[in-house]
């Protein structure tokens, strides 16, 4: 298998490190204050998706900031949810599966972040494909649509 064509296109244009630097940023000025927190909270969860909406309907930083909010719109607390509970798996499975690697020093962590941290990714890739089919169902987005925009 090669994975070469899979870092190319991640590392091809910078729109995926633009856009995910760029909620970072915002996300992180607004939760230095006590004040800013729940704002922080909740643009965190509206901004998800940005990597999805970056790679996959190669929006730019700022467009793919404002498809993932608008995916999110109407309904934040479901999918706020669903993210906290991945959040929460990760970390139980992180803390096992560290748990039985420790026993080998220095490699058990690397070994156990290798195993645990795709999930998240995979949940988040999954949850943005569920949001697109119940946002932009009346446009028509479909396996067809899926297809098309894999290949190119």
């Amino acid at each position: 298998m090669n994975v070469g064509p899979a870092y190319s296109f991640a590392m091809g244009n910078g729109v995926m490190l633009g856009a995910s630097l760029l909620a970072g940023v915002a996300v992180l000025l607004m939760a230095i204050t006590i004040i800013g927190m729940p704002a922080a909270i909740y643009f965190a969860v509206r901004w998800s998706f940005i990597l999805q909406a970056a790679s996959l309907e190669r929006c730019g930083p700022k467009s793919a900031l404002a498809r993932s909010s608008d995916l999110v719109q109407d309904s934040w607390w479901r999918v706020s949810v669903i993210l906290l509970g991945v959040i929460f798996l990760v970390a139980v499975g992180n803390s096992f599966v560290s748990l039985v690697l420790d026993v080998i020093p220095y490699v058990g962590p690397v070994v156990a972040a290798i195993l645990v941290a795709p999930v998240m990714i995979i949940a988040q890739t999954l949850l943005y494909h569920d949001l697109r089919v119940r946002a932009d169902t009346p446009g028509g987005y479909d396996l067809e649509v899926l297809a098309e925009e894999l290949q190119r």
